[in-house]
């Protein structure tokens, strides 16, 4: 069908529902409509609002908790330090004041 829009908007946080959990506690307490972002997800929706990554302002590094590797060992990261974002990745087992997972919710 012609007249089906091809762009699907969910809500979305950036990590505090999450803060201080790790990725693997995290994976384990997401609710039934819930599911964690990936890396390119969570790029776009920094692209929309690059104010969200600021050491200065005690904002949260963004775990991507959709993505990981095949044994979930680790997660992806996005930080801010020294005027500078990085990209890494994070022990799964690993749970940071300064971090929270991203992740979307399906509507009822």
């Amino acid at each position: 069908n012609q007249n089906t829009p091809n762009i699907l908007i969910v809500p979305a946080q950036f990590g505090l529902l999450h803060r201080g959990r790790s990725f693997r506690r995290v994976r384990a307490v997401m609710g039934y409509r819930e599911f964690g972002l990936g890396a390119y997800e969570v790029s776009i929706m920094l692209l929309a609002h690059p104010e969200r990554l600021g050491w200065s302002s005690g904002l949260l590094w963004i775990t991507c908790a959709g993505d990981a590797d095949g044994g979930f060992s680790v997660a992806q990261l996005f930080s801010f330090g020294g005027g500078e974002v990085g990209f890494g990745a994070v022990w799964c087992g690993s749970a940071h004041e300064y971090c929270g997972s991203a992740s979307a919710f399906l509507s009822q």
